[in-house]
């Protein structure tokens, strides 16, 4: 809320932290997901379940210009509408989200009316390779659906860290996170 490093019972604002522990604990898959619980966000889903780009609001503000969505600091929105693509940000690469809410835009720009949501991702100390496969399947329709993610990273010289990352979701029936 400061732009600065704080402890966030001592933010002047109402600003909340999900963790990596947090994602993996509720077995997020896509980062609207993670968001959705907590209080002034709404995630919004406009084609239902096969909505690939849903829309995150805070504070009741409408529109996807409203909420300021950083990436390790940087501008996520689109120029045109303010949207952001959720669905190329992978949860395997997030150490953790900080929601701002409230009026930021003194702090952050236009954008931020509604507030602002900062994604963290991992800065690798050491090597770390992992990958993950998992499979559904539903009875009554025969739909199989498969999710797989492979992460890998590095520090290199103590001075540059680098991290890569590819998660997919494939399904033969109703698509319902569809992540690049």
């Amino acid at each position: 809320a400061t732009r600065t490093e704080k402890n966030v019972d001592s933010a002047p604002g109402s600003v909340t932290v999900i963790t990596r522990e947090d994602i993996k604990k509720h077995k997020i898959h896509a980062l609207d997901e993670a968001m959705k619980y907590e209080a002034g966000v709404f995630v919004k889903h406009t084609k239902g379940l096969a909505d690939s780009m849903p829309s995150v609001q805070l504070r009741g503000l409408y529109g996807d210009r409203r909420t300021l969505i950083l990436l390790n600091g940087l501008p996520l929105n689109g120029g045109y509408n303010g949207s952001v693509e959720w669905n190329t940000i992978s949860t395997e690469n997030v150490e953790r989200i900080e929601i701002i809410r409230g009026p930021a835009s003194a702090l952050y720009g236009g954008n931020a009316m509604g507030g602002v949501i900062n994604i963290i991702t991992k800065t690798p100390d050491k090597f770390y390779a992992n990958t993950k496969c998992g499979y559904g399947r539903s009875d009554t329709y025969h739909d199989d659906t498969y999710r797989y993610s492979i992460n890998i990273g590095d520090r290199l010289m103590d001075k540059l860290s680098v991290g890569l990352g590819f998660q997919r979701e494939e399904t033969n029936g109703y698509p319902t996170v569809l992540t690049t």
